[in-house]
């Protein structure tokens, strides 16, 4: 007999039901290489043999045809399911199109933008004693400039953008020329607006803002940080805000006062403004202000704070629609020392001198021009300024800044810098004199300073501003300037 006679007659023996084949004889037949190499072909035949192996591994009971044939099904069901699961991480890994959405996949947040302009500074030459700027005379077009910004405890600039000068959002310099912004999540999530920012002088800052609910309309919060703007904290109990969007922040004497409105309807312009206080800029209570509207301006002084805005009480006509007072609690209507009073309207820009000089732009009752005035005690009595002929047309006076020092060589420092449009173009000019007269703060050669917005950077009552910038919008030829005290001894 030769051996494929013999190999067919195992076989045979071996399917056979009555008697049973011996265990071994089975293990023999399934061991031949030839039955090896037929079994194996293919995905299912790996899976045969990779069952064949675990079942011959251990000395199995004899047991029923049907119930191997359950075992191996069971085992292909297990393999089947690990593969598909290997295969389903795979696709995720890899963000295979038509798998679940991997997190390459889900929109990663706004990226921050580098929109400095990045050109070499020019110096410009005022002719004024201790005073210096540089800057360039073009902004890009999609440039964020400040609205408003503050210093912080490592000597950089930290502010808000917004309206005509970009995108809101947060924005950093290292020198005021070239800004760096982000969205208002960098700062929390969720933060939907960023309207205002100011520091104490141990590092504290303080951003206003809200979140947008999903009608589109703004629920006020307020922001906190201790590391320059690293890492940021909400308010503990922002239901204090009642919803009303907080629009100003400012710190004066030893606490943060917080100002806020709604201006999405007509009667929003008859509702009071909101007011809160807080020591820390974490907890925070309201008090009442003697102001409604939808526009309030508010700076700090030695002695308290200034208030602006359209009173409540419309009766006292006489009277300025300006208030101070010394803890932002109860508030004082304040005095005109002259006969000003009646053509004064709420004020638009105002700048606080190191010997707390206020010095401001009031808009006519009619809002239909601009004029200088001033306070020499704290906001609590004002006067107009009545430039001479050196200012051209000073009821187009928008906004104003000032630099100020005590040195010991010139003495008491107190610059007014102040934006017109007299003859139809933006000029830049200065006064050494409380606002009497004025001369160009523009270096011709360079075209700089020149701006239609002035936004000083870390300046207080305490210290006095020594550095502002100048720009115009994005896109102009004003460009951007820092004017800034120098040689300070």
């Amino acid at each position: 007999m030769n051996e494929s006679n013999l190999e067919k007659r195992l076989r045979d023996v071996a399917a056979g039901t009555q008697p049973s084949a011996p265990l071994s004889l089975h293990r023999f037949l399934r061991e031949l290489p030839e039955v090896q190499t037929a079994r194996r072909r293919g995905p299912l035949g790996r899976l045969r043999a990779a069952y064949d192996r675990v079942r011959w591994q251990i000395e199995l009971p004899q047991v029923p045809r049907r119930v191997q044939v359950g075992f191996g099904i069971a085992m292909a069901l297990v393999i089947a399911f690990a593969c598909a699961g290997a295969l389903l991480t795979a696709r995720l890994s890899q963000g295979i199109p038509g798998g679940p959405p991997s997190p390459s996949h889900y929109a990663s947040p706004t990226p921050i933008r580098i929109l400095g302009s990045a050109q070499p500074a020019a110096t410009a030459s005022i002719n004024l004693a201790m005073i210096a700027s540089k800057g360039v005379a073009r902004v890009d077009q999609d440039e964020a400039l400040p609205m408003a910004a503050v210093m912080t405890r490592a000597s950089k600039f930290l502010g808000i953008s917004g309206g005509a000068y970009g995108a809101n959002g947060l924005v950093r310099s290292d020198d005021g020329l070239n800004w760096t912004w982000s969205p208002p999540a960098d700062v929390n999530p969720q933060a939907g607006l960023l309207t205002s920012i100011a520091a104490d002088s141990v590092g504290t800052i303080v951003i206003s803002g809200g979140v947008t609910r999903p009608d589109g309309t703004i629920d006020g919060r307020v922001w906190v940080t201790a590391d320059s703007g690293a890492t940021w904290r909400e308010a503990t109990d922002e239901s204090v805000f009642q919803g009303m969007p907080v629009q100003i922040v400012v710190h004066g004497t030893y606490q943060f006062l917080a100002f806020g409105w709604n201006d999405t309807t007509l009667a929003d312009a008859y509702r009071p403004v909101s007011e809160w206080r807080s020591i820390d800029g974490m907890n925070w209570t309201a008090v009442q202000t003697p102001i409604k509207g939808t526009d309030v301006l508010a700076v700090s002084t030695a002695s308290g704070f200034v208030l602006s805005g359209v009173p409540v009480d419309t009766s006292a006509s006489d009277e300025p629609p300006i208030w101070h007072s010394t803890d932002g609690v109860a508030w004082t209507r304040a005095k005109a020392s002259d006969n000003s009073a009646p053509s004064m309207g709420p004020l638009v820009s105002a700048t606080v001198t190191l010997q707390s000089h206020v010095y401001a732009v009031s808009a006519s009752t009619d809002g239909a021009s601009h004029h200088l005035v001033s306070s020499f005690d704290g906001g609590t009595t004002w006067q107009s300024v009545t430039p001479n002929l050196t200012m051209a047309d000073p009821g187009t006076i928008t906004h104003i800044a000032s630099l100020s020092t005590n040195d010991v060589r010139y003495g008491q420092i107190e610059y007014l810098f102040a934006t017109t449009h007299g003859g139809g173009a933006p000029q830049l000019m200065v006064s050494a004199n409380a606002g009497l007269s004025w001369q160009s703060a523009t270096d011709p050669s360079v075209g700089g300073p020149a701006g239609t917005d002035l936004v000083e950077l870390g300046g207080s009552y305490r210290t006095g501003a020594t550095e502002f910038i100048s720009f115009g919008a994005p896109g102009s030829t004003l460009g951007i300037w820092t004017v800034y005290l120098t040689g300070m001894g």
